[in-house]
């Protein structure tokens, strides 16, 4: 699977995104069940590369250790479920549609919220990836595109699609049980604006799962990575 590259989906121009053809070209050639999966969440904290590791091609989206955003936009990548399925299962038209958004809270690059909109609109399978820790900037990136996308007209009988939010904490060195993220979002706190981000959360996504993900090198990072791809696919 080494030869899959992801294609341009959503670029920019200064202030202005476009939808690159290269992209789109790749999502209309599709046929049968496609299953969306959207990455978002923090600048540099390894969505690219867990998106590869997804699709079985460790180069599929271009990621890197460097300090400077890598992505740009939303980059795209279509593979057959049967072919990176470990238990054998999906017909040859189903088809995974891995989306690499841009990473949010970098102060080395652009934050633009409409990246994160438009993959919420469109993934089945929201995986939102923190840097090192669960933190309350993090929930309120994910609720800020929450609450844009509550703003998008959709067209009378459309409904968005049933979404399952995927919340891994990647490069993670504290311990974590499976059930952190129901905990976090059952806290109640004296802020009407923090409960109300925790109430957001818990409404738009009633199927929800949490992972970790430790430095790379760790004992437990393969295991980490395949449990992760176990699941999406």
């Amino acid at each position: 699977m080494s030869s899959l590259k992801a294609k341009p989906l959503l670029k920019f121009a200064g202030n202005a995104a476009s939808l690159a053809p290269e992209g789109l070209e790749l999502v209309r050639e599709l046929g049968g069940h496609i299953c969306p999966i959207i990455f978002v969440g923090d600048g540099r904290s390894g969505k690219s590369y867990l998106a590869s590791c997804l699709v079985d091609a460790e180069d599929a989206f271009v990621s890197s250790d460097s300090a400077e955003s890598v992505t740009e936009g939303i980059d795209v990548l279509a593979v057959p479920v049967s072919k990176i399925s470990d238990k054998g299962f999906g017909e040859q038209d189903e088809h995974l549609l891995v989306m690499d958004c841009e990473g949010g809270n970098n102060a080395m690059a652009a934050i633009r919220t409409l990246v994160n909109v438009f993959g919420l609109l469109l993934g089945s399978q929201v995986v939102f990836v923190a840097n090192g820790m669960a933190t309350e900037q993090a929930l309120q990136t994910l609720g800020m595109s929450l609450a844009a996308r509550s703003l998008v007209r959709l067209e009378e009988g459309t409904q968005l699609p049933t979404q399952e939010l995927v919340f891994v904490v990647n490069k993670n060195t504290l311990r974590y049980e499976g059930s952190a993220l129901e905990k976090i979002l059952k806290q109640k706190f004296d802020d009407p604006g923090r409960q109300e981000l925790r109430d957001t959360v818990r409404e738009c996504f009633p199927s929800r799962s949490f992972f970790t993900v430790p430095l790379m090198g760790m004992p437990s990072f393969s295991e980490s990575v395949r449990s992760v791809r176990e699941h999406l696919v």
